[in-house]
């Protein structure tokens, strides 16, 4: 949203421009607000030095665990469901 000053009082034209502005940005949220509430997302740690306690800890509170093997990675799935937010 730009921001507006003026010396002078703005007009109703200016002020009914601002809150047609701040509207459809608050539509555009709303819309992106409810693709993100349709989806589920998942935890995880990733380390390339990952303390045994720390991976247990992961592991047992339902995230995934992300670590390096070689050129690639290796992913842990949690001992129980995964923690879904």
């Amino acid at each position: 949203m730009e921001k507006i000053q003026t010396a002078e009082a703005p007009t109703a034209e200016t002020i009914w421009a601002i809150l047609r502005e701040v509207a459809a940005s608050q539509e555009e949220t709303a819309k992106q607000m409810k693709e993100i509430n349709n989806r589920v997302f998942l935890g995880a740690v990733a380390g390339v030095i990952v303390k045994e306690d720390v991976r247990e800890y992961a592991l047992d509170k339902g995230l995934y665990l992300v670590e390096p093997s070689g050129q690639t990675f290796t992913i842990t799935s949690p001992h129980s469901k995964p923690k879904a937010w």
